[in-house]
């Protein structure tokens, strides 16, 4: 990927890339079709950052398809889906669950801590009255769903 400038996204629809091999949804999608209104080099900043940089903060990474189709994250995914809580289509919710998925009941017991950590960033986001909860009674709600997911995938 010489000229970043001219690069053209092939993608039809927010997902995951397969140039980049990461989740593209919302902005950063916009930004890989040039279609931000982000100047052409700020366009190619982040064109070159993706291109070269795997583990980025910008992006959520994702295999290009779902590697392991079971496990903590899909149990988590139905959890949530108990309280009419779905993942929509361009957030990072499925890149997450299919790293749980690939990290397995052990490793997540491991990250139980960063897991909880997104899935109460993103209540916050999809449910904005989240915020006025206190912190500490988000985190340990987070923490009981996850140890149950991982609990009834083992």
């Amino acid at each position: 990927m010489k000229n970043l400038r001219q690069f053209s996204c092939q993608c039809t629809h927010p997902g995951n890339c397969p140039v980049f091999k990461r989740m593209m949804v919302g902005r950063l999608f916009h930004i890989c079709k040039g279609t931000s209104g982000l100047s052409q080099e700020k366009r190619a900043q982040y064109l070159k950052m993706w291109s070269s940089d795997t583990d980025n903060p910008i992006s959520v990474k994702a295999p290009v398809k779902i590697t392991v189709p079971y496990g903590p994250g899909t149990e988590l995914k139905k959890l949530l889906a108990e309280k009419n809580l779905v993942p929509s289509h361009n957030c990072g919710c499925h890149a997450r669950i299919n790293q749980m998925n690939i990290w397995g009941p052990d490793k997540c017991q491991e990250n139980l801590k960063e897991i909880v950590t997104w899935l109460s960033k993103e209540a916050r986001k999809k449910k904005p009255w989240t915020r006025v909860i206190p912190d500490l009674v988000k985190r340990t709600y987070c923490n009981h769903l996850i140890q149950t997911a991982i609990d009834r995938s083992r």
